[in-house]
């Protein structure tokens, strides 16, 4: 999908009006790292190779639910910042929410393997870690869920 909107970009009469992209954000339906290895070749073809876009990888996050501790490691290697699709600190919450979550691994196994990843990263820049949560009332915004 990228490669064709990067065609219809680049011969579109409107293309030189349109601001240059200066960051990329994968994430959406059905979670990145489930399909790693063609996540990956997408960054490594498309995103960050200078026949490409050339972007930095530090313009570049991928997102997650955190499928699995191991999926999560693998992405420490990957050309881009990560973020993880928390929701909810608490797992029963978080299930709730991300049915997708993996019903296995806790939360705290997942934020670990995450510190394992971020960890084996050389720059501190590429250490950067984002978290982001959805709100919902009455479901996981309560005093207790912030604490936990």
């Amino acid at each position: 999908q990228l490669y064709l909107a990067t065609q219809f970009v680049s011969h579109s009469a409107a293309a030189a009006a349109l601001p240059e992209i200066s960051r990329v954000v994968l994430m959406g339906m059905g979670d990145a790292l489930c399909n790693a290895r063609e996540v990956r070749r997408a960054l490594e073809t498309f995103i960050v190779s200078p026949r490409a876009f050339g972007m930095s990888h530090f313009s570049v996050t991928l997102s997650s639910v955190a499928p699995t501790t191991s999926s999560i490691r693998a992405a420490g290697s990957m050309p881009a910042m990560l973020a993880w699709s928390l929701h909810a600190a608490r797992d029963d919450t978080r299930r709730a929410i991300v049915p997708s979550s993996p019903r296995t691994q806790s939360v705290v196994a997942l934020r670990d393997a995450f510190g394992e990843a971020l960890s084996s990263r050389a720059s501190s820049r590429a250490r950067v870690f984002r978290v982001s949560a959805t709100l919902l009332r009455d479901v996981n915004d309560s005093e207790q869920d912030a604490e936990a």
